[in-house]
């Protein structure tokens, strides 16, 4: 029935069969036209393999040669999407059941892929309508069209669709059935809205799986492609309408509103405040502000990127319940004080527990009654992971520590490479640039402050038991100087013959002793005192421990709540621990070696979060608001030995203004109640910073923000039958949607961020800062970004070619895998599709597509952008990209309700000032009577609280049909056989990071994701159940 078609030498590189896909070059004799699955490799690109024939190095258009064929039935599937119940309720219904009765529902126009090689002119094309043929088992509506194909067509290379009643249909994909056998002959996925023809004139144009370059477009397709092109772009005029797919840019001028007094906001976007581009909407302009939009109930995206069926349901079933708990404490404003805060620890712990939450009560009345019962119903969390596993983590150094390589923002700490600190800034205006955290304060930190002679030249406190030769002792030891009881027990080990007793001196062999001193919490616990013995004796006539004459300098380290102390004799010194600390206790010091910070700096020792030089420009503007403050901060930490951190100071710095000068403290961890009260308050102040940063910069700039105009680009000038096209196209999905949501809600004016976060109304102008002082495309990839902080260096003989500065650093270790799993990826597609450097050089669609994305989606910036000349260039770009939606996202998002749950971990504002910062007598008095409760009237308001919880629990929720990384195989993917392999090795490298994760959680050794309350590290996880898991990587950024 079926003939096979007889080739001349010239049709080996242009030849295209029917219902074509991508090759694997081989040279054979055709196969029938149509059969159910067929590899159809495209000979052109095995040229480039045969040495015998030169490659082709100037694209061409090609022709595909006429040939005979016999006419064949087929009959065409329409798949679309069931329509929801609410279609059914409208005016148009009946008028619409009619034109389904008389099967004129959908108009199919099918176009061949070659031009009339006679005429040089357009094949007819054949038209038709589709009739209803029943529901699949997923309940998707069938419509079947059965037609001739005429044996002078060619190959199908493209459909175009008119929706002829008056609601939209969702098409899912286009089959075309050998009528004889019921085989697949050509499968096009749509996955794409197509509109009433009463709504747009337009008629949908849907290309066959198969990808083409541009130069590579049969002949009878180049129209279509250019044309379908030009209807997304749009022409930049006119308000766009929710049933458009157009794709335009704006600048972020719809966050205030210029009508009103209290909402006006600067634009995002130009020389003034630099910021990435928007999809354009034209609403009108503001009647005050002609650069400005008016607002609007909603915000426009192009069609195709609104959130598919399953997720709207799952988004605003989540939302209806947690919209309560955002919404009732302003409705609750009529009857309590917006500002209160929580009274006590237990009232925040009641959000959490089925026990009444107790509210500040202005007035009574019914209503406000019914509000508070309402209230006490609906304001109910679930524990977040951070206090479920460990209550109290919350309020140790350990855990602040921790999670600035394992928390919610594991990408801003760096590693200090210049000494001293200093900031850059005008000091005619900001004042002194010195920081005030010192050589001497680093070494007094990382040094000590007790000689070990100290605590041990202690005659009236030592009493002892005595054992024979090569016997342990023991010696126990009240600890005076106001700090209180504790017990001391001395251990040796003695080395060769030896006396017995306590009487030995430097007189043989080496010898071990350690020295444990415990003590009540909060005093002297867990002092351990640990090396060799010589050079130490214990006089047992004295009493006392003694050094004898010639031994060297005590070292001393920190190993993670306790406090080793290693002292060497003089022949040690190569040996003395680098990561020198002190030992908090008050009014004793213990003697420090010689080493310096300096050398800590050289050992890479010293890390900080830096948010000083970025803040210190609106501290004093923040400050005129009500109910927040700010400072510019340092914070620094010392890396111990095993691996973890330990914060050293923190300093905070408010500039000259209001009269007032400048003023900057810094704050250490101590064991003095007052000096520790304000050691906990200073970690508020930065933990408030750290989320403002977190969520304007980390989360919002640097994945939703700078993705938008990498998707608007990617419409608007990669064909939907271009290979880059389909394989960034599953890493858009929804983000437009979620962007326009965040304009709407999150990031306008008077929104969540503006009245929950410390800068306020500055909020977004802070985001504006960030993008032009420190946003550069070519620091998005991962290992640019660690090397860039400091956190990493290349090393071609380490892992990823990167060796890291703290090994144990789960966001790093967990993300370069799925990096390079991700690169790798991207290097077998792009070279599959691009094997030489002139391919690259010579795609039109692609150099508009990076161009548009710098000169007008990032317009402002003007460095950092790579060239795009080779497949390795592009293999960068898009692997970029591709981190940025997925491993990135994920890594600063979905723990947001795991970590930040629980406010008192994440405050995301700090309501007052330091209680140290020019005091008054009432508030000095008040600090030091209530410590705890200045602490919680610096903390969110009951209003914030509740606010930012239920927009996290939101945020970090994944929905049932979410889509996660190496998953799901694309259609056209899929029926390539190159890149379908290529991706079942991505699949199966992705699969595997989920058991490393596994592994590495459970290994003790790693103490920054392992240990006693530690939540483990999963945000790299790529796979996950529905819900809020702290764990999965979408491929896109959707929520």
């Amino acid at each position: 029935m079926l003939k096979t078609r007889s080739f001349s030498p010239e049709t080996l590189f242009s030849w295209h069969k029917p219902f074509g896909n991508d090759t694997t070059p081989v040279s054979v004799t055709p196969k029938p036209v149509f059969h159910r699955k067929k590899n159809n490799f495209r000979v052109r690109r095995n040229a480039r393999n045969i040495k015998a024939i030169s490659p082709i190095l100037t694209p061409t258009p090609t022709t595909t040669p006429v040939e005979t064929r016999t006419p064949q039935k087929v009959t065409a599937v329409v798949t679309v999407q069931k329509p929801g119940f609410l279609t059914n309720i409208r005016w148009s219904k009946v008028q619409d059941d009619l034109t389904e009765v008389f099967g004129r529902t959908l108009l199919l126009e099918f176009f061949s892929a070659e031009l009339d090689p006679e005429t040089g002119s357009e094949k007819e094309t054949i038209k038709g309508y589709a009739r209803r043929a029943g529901q699949d088992e997923d309940d998707n509506v069938k419509y079947e069209f059965a037609f001739v194909l005429p044996s002078e067509f060619g190959d199908i290379g493209a459909v175009r669709v008119v929706n002829e009643i008056h609601i939209e249909m969702y098409f899912k994909n286009i089959k075309v059935l050998d009528s004889s056998n019921g085989d697949v002959c050509l499968n096009m996925s749509c996955n794409s809205w197509v509109q009433s023809k009463f709504v747009s004139p337009e008629k949908r144009t849907f290309f066959t799986n198969k990808s083409y370059l541009p130069f590579e477009t049969p002949s009878g397709l180049n129209k279509l492609r250019q044309d379908d092109l030009k209807a997304v772009r749009g022409n930049g005029e006119g308000e766009r309408k929710s049933s458009e797919r157009i794709y335009d840019y704006d600048v972020y001028n719809d966050i205030g509103d210029p009508d009103s007094p209290d909402t006006v906001r600067p634009v995002l976007g130009g020389n003034e405040h630099p910021y990435p581009r928007r999809c354009r909407t034209g609403r009108p302009k503001s009647t005050n502000d002609l650069s400005s939009e008016t607002r609007s109930s909603s915000n426009y995206v192009p069609r195709d990127e609104a959130f598919s069926a399953v997720k709207q349901r799952t988004f605003y079933r989540k939302t209806a319940y947690s919209v309560l708990q955002v919404l009732l404490p302003i409705l609750l404003r009529e009857i309590r004080n917006g500002d209160v805060g929580f009274p006590n620890f237990t009232a925040i712990d009641t959000l959490y527990e089925q026990e009444d939450t107790e509210f500040t009560v202005q007035s009574n009345g019914i209503i406000g009654y019914l509000l508070i019962q309402l209230a006490k119903i609906i304001l109910r969390f679930d524990i977040p992971e951070v206090v479920k596993r460990d209550y109290f983590s919350w309020f140790t150094d350990e855990e602040f520590s921790r999670e600035t390589l394992a928390g919610l923002n594991p990408c801003s700490l760096q590693l200090v490479t210049d000494w001293p600190l200093r900031s850059k800034l005008d000091p005619e205006i900001y004042g002194s640039p010195e920081s005030l955290i010192t050589k001497k304060l680093v070494e007094q930190e990382i040094g000590g402050f007790m000689t070990l002679e100290e605590v041990m030249q202690n005659p009236s406190c030592i009493r002892s038991s005595q054992q024979g030769g090569g016997a342990e002792e023991e010696v126990t030891a009240g600890i005076r100087g106001g700090v209180g009881a504790a017990t001391m027990m001395w251990q040796r080990r003695l080395g060769g013959g030896g006396r017995g007793g306590l009487d030995q001196g430097c007189d043989g062999g080496k010898r071990e002793a350690t020295v444990v001193v415990e003590g009540r919490v909060g005093e002297i616990r867990g002092l351990v005192v640990s090396g060799e013995a010589d050079g130490l004796y214990m006089d047992g006539g004295g009493g006392g421990l003694q050094k004898a004459e010639g031994c060297d300098d005590e070292g001393v380290r920190q190993l993670g709540r306790n406090c080793r102390v290693e002292f060497y004799n003089q022949s040690l010194p190569r040996n003395m621990p680098q990561d020198l600390i002190r030992y908090f206790h008050h009014g004793h010091r213990l003697k420090r070696s010689n080493i310096l910070n300096m050398q800590a700096l050289e050992k890479k020792k010293l890390f900080m979060l830096d948010y000083n030089d970025l803040l210190l420009p609106y501290v004093n503007e923040i400050r005129e608001l009500e109910g927040t403050t700010l400072y510019g901060s340092r914070t620094l930490f010392f890396l111990t030995e095993k691996g973890t951190l330990r914060p050293l100071a923190i300093e905070l710095t408010r500039p000259p203004g209001n009269g007032k000068p400048q003023w900057k403290h810094v704050y250490r961890p101590c064991t003095d109640a007052t000096g520790s009260w304000l050691w906990k308050l200073a970690k508020a102040q930065v933990l408030a910073q750290e989320s403002g940063y977190h969520q304007l910069v980390s989360h919002w700039l640097r994945t939703h923000c700078a993705m938008e105009p990498y998707i608007i680009a990617t419409n608007r000038q990669l064909s939907t039958m271009h290979p880059i096209y389909r394989l960034l196209h599953p890493h858009c999905r929804f983000t437009m949607e979620i962007n326009a949501l965040a304009r709407q809600s999150l990031i306008n004016a008077g929104g969540i961020i503006e009245s929950s976060f410390s800068p306020g109304k500055y909020s977004m102008q802070l985001s504006s800062a960030v993008y032009e002082l420190q946003w550069r495309f070519d620091q998005q990839a991962l290992p640019a970004d660690l090397i860039a902080r400091g956190m990493a260096q290349e090393d071609p003989t380490s892992p990823h070619n990167l060796k890291l500065t703290i090994e144990d650093y789960p966001f790093a270790n967990d993300g370069l895998i799925l990096w390079d799993a991700i690169n790798e990826w991207v290097t077998d597609y792009v070279k599959h599709y691009y094997p030489n450097e002139s391919l690259v050089k010579s795609d039109q669609e692609l150099h508009a597509w990076w161009k548009e994305i710098r000169t007008v989606g990032h317009e402002d910036k003007k460095e950092g952008w790579p060239t795009l000349k080779t497949p390795e260039d592009l293999i960068g770009i898009l692997t970029t990209i591709i981190w940025v939606a997925s491993g990135h996202h994920s890594a600063v998002n979905f723990g947001q309700y795991a970590y930040a749950g629980y406010f008192p971990n994440r405050p995301t504002i700090a309501r007052n000032k330091m209680p140290n910062e020019d005091p008054s007598d009432e508030e000095w008095t008040s600090f030091l009577e209530n410590p705890d409760g200045e602490l919680l009237k610096c903390y969110p308001s009951q209003i914030q609280a509740t606010q930012v919880m239920a927009v996290l629990d939101i945020l970090s929720n994944h929905s049932p049909d979410e889509e996660y990384i190496g998953a799901n195989i694309s259609p056209s993917w899929e029926e390539n056989l190159y890149i379908k392999s290529a991706f079942e090795v991505f699949k199966a490298k992705i699969e595997l990071l989920g058991n490393t994760i596994d592994e590495r959680n459970e290994d003790n050794s790693l103490k920054n994701r392992f240990g006693a309350g530690v939540v483990p590290y999963e945000l790299l996880k790529p796979m996950s159940e529905k819900g809020v898991t702290g764990m999965g990587v979408p491929n896109s950024i959707s929520i």
